[in-house]
């Protein structure tokens, strides 16, 4: 999945000119928390809510180009999503102005990943999440798969990451039934360690 995919826009922007005041208007009016600064159609800073509540206590009213960021990280339209998520965890930023050529054409937030991540995860599918410990990633898969085949259980999401134990990896799945006893069993009978749910 790319940006664009979870991107919003058009984006509502503000000009350096802008004063705060209006600027702190637009952010409480549209639940915004960041608005990049642009000049004919160009990025040039980003203003966030941080910035304009402390300007709300200075004694004269600055503008937003006296307070925004000018070196602002972007991400173009094809930028994978989750090198989107790798940029803002390690800079500790909230949100990404989507450019092209220049021009300012998205933004991509926390909201729009978290959003993203939801909906990649099946979450909001009627499902059962099974969570897997398979010592031989490649070749169980292809029997969770198989089962999950033979039970004519469709698979909704299923993502891997590596085990806290050792070199197995965990495999998050989520299948479309809410009976998955059946399909347990028969994980377990082929040498998946199913740590969740548990059978009693």
């Amino acid at each position: 999945m790319f940006v664009e995919q979870v991107m919003t826009t058009p984006v509502i922007t503000v000009t350096p000119e802008t004063l705060a005041g209006p600027a702190w208007e637009l952010l409480q009016e549209h639940h915004f928390r960041h608005l990049p600064v642009v000049r004919f159609g160009r990025l040039v800073g980003m203003v966030s809510d941080r910035d304009l509540r402390m300007a709300r206590t200075l004694a004269e009213e600055p503008t937003v180009g006296d307070l925004g960021r000018a070196d602002v990280t972007t991400v173009e339209r094809d930028t994978p999503v989750e090198e989107a998520s790798r940029l803002m965890l390690e800079q500790k930023i909230g949100a990404l102005p989507v450019v092209q050529d220049g021009a300012l054409v998205g933004i991509v937030t926390e909201s729009d990943l978290f959003r993203m991540l939801t909906w990649v995860m099946g979450v909001l599918e009627p499902s059962t999440r099974l969570q897997l410990e398979l010592d031989d990633l490649t070749r169980q898969l292809a029997d969770v798969t198989r089962i999950a085949h033979e039970h004519h259980t469709p698979i909704v999401s299923l993502v891997t990451e590596p085990s806290p134990t050792g070199t197995a990896r965990v495999v998050v799945l989520r299948v479309r039934t809410i009976a998955p006893e059946p399909l347990i069993r028969d994980l377990e009978a082929a040498g998946a360690r199913v740590v969740g749910p548990v059978l009693v």
